[in-house]
């Protein structure tokens, strides 16, 4: 038998730091997320590991190249996720809304599963066969790189329990280590989610005004759906306008609300709101019609209420036009920003906009910036 078996979380990826639910949806690397990878590139250069198992989806792949190995990694989709069936990329916010009690009724029923979706018991079901036959194999040690509930059934298995044990499994964070001895005829933990390599790179987590009591605040977004909702819209639009330039002069109301008009017209989803529980805090407005570029999504407006401003909600945002730009098929986001916006451009280079142009027209001077979200 196998007389080590490192489990190795993938790094963060947009799931964790968007808040949304993807199991086997193939979601990328975050920028930090590849920081991570390469804090566990030099946590696991010391140690000698014959074999790499990993998930076949991109945030495990890229993930297991941080472990050296003499062989190619193998791709096994058993260990891919929990399939979430027809949540898969939606928010966490949008089903906690739906369902308060889920993670109740995961921890209490192992054949509870969503509509469409796997249970606990599947999980299992499907990791053990494979685990088994890795762990009879020859080499001294070998990595598994999978997510964060297929860890908990592959810990499971390897000490011996059934799929009812999942939960003494503990979650593990992302690009934690934890390592599995031989003990007899089985397994022993040697240690679980070690995480001391990422100092520094920590996964992000986003905050709420005290005030609200919301802990762990999760977004849900929904569509303007009448004429209070352009009205909406249209005055978060001038709010911005005043926030940039200081002043509502040069601000066309009706021109904005045309533009909404125009836009809501293209695509019935592209004028949305961000919602905490049944607070609207923010709001996107996205133009599926302007074709810049082919593959580029453009943002026309990207707003938060004031009282939230500052708190890291705004990047569960960044994940819902991704989301939605990366279901019409385009590879990149585009948007404008004002280049007196200091605290703008700061918040989109850190989610992975880079500046591309500059350009200048009525309102000063303003910054192109872009992000690619393709998975080629």
């Amino acid at each position: 038998m196998v007389e080590r078996v490192y489990l190795i979380r993938h790094a963060e990826a947009e799931g964790n730091i968007y808040r949304r639910v993807h199991g086997t949806y193939d979601s990328l690397l975050t920028e930090n997320g590849i920081l991570q990878v390469e804090a566990l590139r030099e946590r696991m250069k010391g140690e000698s590991v014959g074999r790499v198992f990993s998930s076949d989806l991109m945030r495990a792949v890229k993930t297991a190249g941080a472990v050296r190995t003499r062989s190619k990694i193998i791709e096994i989709p058993a260990f891919r996720e929990m399939y979430m069936g027809a949540y898969e990329d939606s928010t966490w916010g949008e089903l906690l809304r739906r369902d308060r009690g889920i993670a109740g009724r995961y921890a209490a029923d192992m054949d509870y599963r969503i509509e469409g979706g796997e249970s606990m018991r599947d999980v299992y079901n499907r990791v053990s066969p494979s685990l088994g036959g890795i762990t009879k194999g020859g080499a001294e040690a070998v990595a598994i790189v999978s997510h964060s509930f297929a860890l908990r059934a592959v810990m499971c298995a390897l000490w011996g329990k059934p799929a009812e044990g999942i939960n003494d499994s503990p979650m593990v964070g992302n690009a934690s280590v934890s390592l599995f001895v031989r003990d007899g005829g089985g397994y022993r933990d040697e240690y679980i989610n070690d995480v001391g390599h990422l100092k520094g790179l920590e996964n992000f987590k986003a905050g709420c005004p005290e005030e609200y009591g919301i802990e762990n605040p999760q977004l849900w977004f929904r569509s303007a759906e009448n004429a209070a909702d352009i009205e909406a819209a249209t005055l978060y639009w001038e709010n911005t306008w005043f926030l940039v330039n200081g002043r509502s002069s040069g601000f066309d109301r009706l021109a904005a609300e045309s533009e909404i008009r125009r836009i809501l017209r293209g695509d019935k989803d592209s004028v949305r709101f961000a919602m905490l529980e049944d607070m609207e805090i923010g709001i996107l407005i996205m133009d599926s019609k302007n074709l810049y570029e082919d593959d580029c999504g453009h943002i026309s407006l990207f707003a938060v209420k004031e009282g939230f401003r500052g708190c890291g909600l705004s990047v569960q945002m960044v994940g819902e036009a991704i989301s939605f730009y990366r279901n019409r098929g385009r590879s990149r986001l585009r948007l404008r920003v004002s280049a007196a916006n200091e605290r703008a451009i700061k918040f989109y280079k850190r989610n992975g906009f880079k500046e591309a142009s500059l350009e200048y027209d009525s309102d000063g001077e303003q910054y192109i910036m872009k992000k690619s979200i393709g998975r080629g």
